[in-house]
């Protein structure tokens, strides 16, 4: 079983109510007497008006399911077979306090140049389940692609003897294309070389974003002391969004295995070009796996290309025994073009779907 050290930043901010919250804001009288003669007459109106408002606003914050009960597992990863425009309802596993998700494609469609660049929106995170569809990054038609996800439980766990952390804020910076802030972050466990990857986990803003993440400057990875990430819009040229929560999920770099199934964890080389460059951009595991892994999780790790971007778990058949093939794609709302100069990708892939 995974021993988790709970983070302040895990717990709510403030302690649930026992009384409900919608009760009368006026207590009933406990008196038995009448205080004053009873009318014959019925009255023909109601003692209040109903209002015609909502009881409080939508949002993105997670609600809580009294069937749902959170187990020994901490994390889980699977695949979502095809995920179009339309919104789809990802059930978990397990449940959880409060769920980190992160997503990736895997952008097989190759063979068309028309196709567009396009990324996950994930909404409506609860204890069991989260909202997710596709949104193009520049116009044009999706088809159905594969989907990759990671949900781990927000703290710090130390899984099979591997160090795992989530976390999420509210992020009210963007980036894109001439400005590459982020937010800092600390990290609630010590790692060597930590493996980072991310999403934007909500869609208070219908327009697109996607998650960013870098060292001490763009040009470089997190390090074991320095960490930034964010939401950008890269090329777009409306660069106002609204504020979205931000997920991240850290592992220490390695190859091991958790709850029996295979995984690696790993920063790669800066050798992950565009989309329309030459792809696949191979990564080679440090250690071959008996068969052909089936899940990736993947997020691009500097930018080094001024225009931004991110990465697709990249083909067809994008994950061999010994091989992880990538890409990275652009927004083509400042330009058409998708080509994109090297970069580092962090990747997180397992044997098959399961959870620890």
């Amino acid at each position: 079983l995974p021993s988790s050290e709970p983070s302040e930043s895990s717990m709510p901010s403030s302690s649930p109510s026992s009384d409900p919250s919608a009760g009368p804001s006026v207590l009933p009288s406990v008196s038995l007497s009448p205080t004053s003669d009873p009318s014959s007459v019925p009255s023909s109106l109601p003692s209040s008006e109903p209002s015609r408002e909502p009881s409080s606003s939508p949002s993105d914050t997670p609600s809580f399911s009294p069937s749902c009960t959170p187990g020994p597992d901490v994390m889980e990863w699977g695949i979502i077979p095809s995920v179009t425009s339309s919104i789809q309802t990802v059930s978990f596993d397990n449940c959880y306090t409060t769920a980190v998700v992160v997503t990736s494609i895997q952008y097989d469609n190759i063979d068309d140049s028309s196709a567009p660049p396009v990324v996950t929106r994930i909404s409506s995170v609860t204890r069991s389940s989260f909202d997710i569809r596709l949104q193009t990054a520049g116009g044009g038609t999706i088809s159905g692609y594969k989907v990759f996800y990671l949900v781990v439980e927000e703290g710090s766990h130390t899984v099979d003897g591997q160090q795992i952390e989530a976390q999420k804020y509210t992020s009210s910076v963007t980036d894109e294309n001439d400005s590459w802030l982020g937010t800092v972050q600390t990290y609630m466990a010590t790692y060597s070389n930590p493996v980072v990857v991310g999403q934007v986990m909500s869609s208070n803003d219908p327009r697109w974003s996607v998650f960013w993440e870098r060292g001490g400057t763009k040009n470089d990875p997190p390090t074991s002391s320095v960490l930034y990430t964010g939401k950008t819009v890269c090329e777009d040229t409306n660069t106002t969004r609204a504020d979205e929560v931000v997920g991240f999920i850290v592992f220490e770099q390695g190859h091991g295995t958790m709850n029996g199934i295979e995984f690696e964890a790993r920063l790669g080389g800066d050798t992950v070009q565009g989309i329309q460059n030459s792809p696949p951009y191979p990564y080679s595991f440090t250690s071959s796996f008996p068969s052909a892994p089936t899940v990736a999780v993947v997020s691009m790790a500097t930018v080094d290309g001024g225009n931004g971007g991110w990465a697709y778990v990249y083909g067809s058949q994008p994950l061999n025994t010994t091989t992880l093939n990538l890409a990275i794609d652009e927004d083509t709302i400042g330009d058409p073009d998708r080509n994109h100069i090297t970069e580092q990708v962090a990747y997180i892939v397992f044997s098959s779907p399961g959870s620890a």
